[in-house]
Formats: C-alpha cells, structure tokens, sequence
C-alpha cells in the first residue's frame, strides 16, 4: 500500500482509532451491559475496539458479575473467542515480527527506540522494517520516538 501511496495519487489510507465512549457505550447496552460502572473505565482498558468490547461485553454478561468485580483494577480478559482473532492474526506475523512483539510485550513502559536498536540480538534494519510492519498492523503505538504493546495484545502474548 505504502509503495502505490503518494501525494500525486487518489490511493489514501486511514489508521483507525478505537470508539468514543458515546459509541463504544452503546456497544455495551447492545450487549447487555446497560447500566454498568466503570463503563468508560473498560472502554479505555479495550481501547474502544468494538470487536475486543463486544467479546469481553458477552463474557461479563454470561458470567453474571459486575465490571468492578470481574475487572478490578487494571486486570484485562480474554475471552476465547477474542483469543482465537488473536491468534489468527499472529500466525501471519513473520519470525522476526513476534521477536519484536516478544521483547516489548516483557515492557511495562514505552521503550525508547534507541534502547531497542541496542538490543544486538536483531539487526538494525530488520528491527527498523519489523517495528514499522508491527505500528501498521496495529499491534504496537509509536509514542514519539518510542514503542509500546497494547495492553490486549500484551495480555494475550503474556499467555503465550
């Protein structure tokens, strides 16, 4: 895509952000969590991803609990059926991609990009090319000039 895209052409492309809490909330009343607490709480921790709030909305609802009793403090679930969507979409990432993904996901903090070209266990360019497909795909954010793992993605690759 990035090869076809240009100024001088009509190809555009659009990174999308998750839902707003007006939106990602009716996903939640359109599973049954109506009147929940902490609504916005678990909208920022699925960071208003439809498909991750429609899952763990089904989890909670299933399981019969509260999102304070089943989520306290910043714990996340993964309901199996948001496991297998992750898993599919890790498949397809190359051996060099869940490296990267590997040694961010052991972060709990943005890792600045010059400690990860430190790393000397992948070269430079490759972990360049690496970090680069991982922003697209949307499994890391670039915070400046720092990386992070989303804290779902995170979470899954923990139990890896």
């Amino acid at each position: 895509m990035t090869q076809i895209k240009n100024q001088n052409t009509a190809i555009r492309s659009l990174q999308l952000k998750g839902l707003d809490i007006a939106a990602a909330g009716e996903i939640l009343r359109d599973n049954g969590l109506a009147e929940i607490d902490n609504s916005e709480t678990l909208i920022h921790r699925y960071q208003g991803n439809p498909l991750w709030l429609k899952s763990v909305a089904n989890l909670i609802q299933d399981l019969g609990g509260g999102v304070t009793e089943l989520l306290p403090n910043d714990t996340i679930l993964l309901p199996e059926d948001l496991k297998d969507v992750l898993q599919q979409q890790f498949d397809r990432l190359s051996e060099l991609e869940k490296q990267v993904i590997s040694l961010l996901a052991k972060e709990s903090q943005p890792i600045d990009r010059a400690k990860l070209l430190e790393n000397q266990i992948i070269p430079v360019s490759d972990l360049l090319n690496a970090l680069q497909s991982l922003s697209r795909r949307c499994w890391i954010e670039q915070l400046g000039s720092s990386y992070t793992i989303l804290p779902v993605i995170g979470e899954y690759i923990k139990g890896l």
